[in-house]
């Protein structure tokens, strides 16, 4: 069990698992899919965190929601920016920062190969 971001996560094989809200999530990018940047909303030019892209289809719920078009799954790896804000937000995660080894949605124009 280890601290990311101010919540206790445990991991046991691909699964992680958030002990502060219950939230469960296996890692849905276990299978090596592409490692990209994503870029802030509020300046392009700066990146957030370091991700896998996990799914582009739009009918695949993340977070509870469809995905939808110009969006993508994808699961982050690195934080860069914790203070970045989610552009939607999943209960008490606000933040890059609260998502670090959990799958978010993210506009597709803002990410960028490494």
């Amino acid at each position: 069990m280890s601290d990311v971001g101010g919540n206790l996560i445990s991991s046991q094989g691909n699964e992680f698992e958030n002990n502060v809200g219950g939230f469960v999530d296996s890692d849905p990018c276990s299978q090596g899919l592409t490692d990209v940047l994503l870029k802030s909303l509020r300046s392009p030019d700066v990146d957030v965190a370091r991700v896998s892209v996990c799914s582009k289809d739009p009918k695949k719920l993340v977070g509870g929601e469809e995905l939808g078009v110009g969006f993508v799954e994808v699961f982050i790896i690195v934080p860069i920016k914790r203070d970045e804000p989610l552009i939607r937000p999943y209960g008490s995660y606000q933040f890059i920062g609260d998502v670090v080894a959990q799958s978010i949605a993210w506009p597709s124009s803002f990410v960028e190969p490494v």
